[in-house]
């Protein structure tokens, strides 16, 4: 079935990171409940590798609907200590607040950056870092930080996004019910 869905892009490599379809909303600090300014999180399914389908008991082959090659966004998994993310991070949001062509945006994302970088380095030992094959070419990449979230079934991942660092476009695409 085709519908549209928003496509969020890299805003240095153009790769696509997530879609509108995985049920973006912001990211909630766990601790205190307010809203973390410039962040946007979804979470991952399980699904059989072969159909895209939701888990189904007996399913042998699953992968995460995120990270997979196929059925996702083919993103790999980035190595770095808490000071390398932080200087990344640095550079990141200053190549990322040069970018953005409204000076409103700009304010925005400049005013949002200790926010939601402190939230980050508070929590290096629970995230994992993502980019796409285009990213791992590129020196300051789109970065997507999963960390780990467990229902009473089965456990799924949370990724988490800095917002203004994704593009956004409106597309019709094949979206998988």
């Amino acid at each position: 079935m085709s519908k549209y869905a928003t496509l969020f892009r890299c805003r240095q490599t153009g790769d696509v990171v997530i879609t509108s379809n995985h049920g973006l909303k912001d990211c909630i600090d766990e601790e205190t409940g307010e809203t973390i300014p410039g962040l946007m999180e979804c979470y991952s399914k399980r699904v059989d590798k072969l159909s895209g389908s939701p888990l189904d008991v007996g399913s042998v082959e699953t992968v995460d609907s995120i990270l997979d090659e196929h059925l996702g966004f083919d993103l790999h998994e980035v190595q770095m200590t808490k000071k390398e993310l932080a200087t990344h991070l640095q550079q990141y949001c200053k190549i990322t607040a040069e970018s953005l062509d409204d000076p409103a945006d700009q304010y925005s994302f400049e005013e949002a950056i200790p926010k939601f970088t402190q939230w980050l380095l508070k929590r290096t030992d629970r995230l994992k870092y993502y980019t796409t094959p285009s990213g791992l070419k590129c020196q300051y990449p789109t970065l997507v930080f999963q960390y780990d979230e467990f229902s009473d079934i089965l456990p799924s991942h949370a990724f988490v996004f800095i917002q203004d660092g994704l593009v956004m476009d409106e597309e019709e695409v094949v979206v998988a019910e």
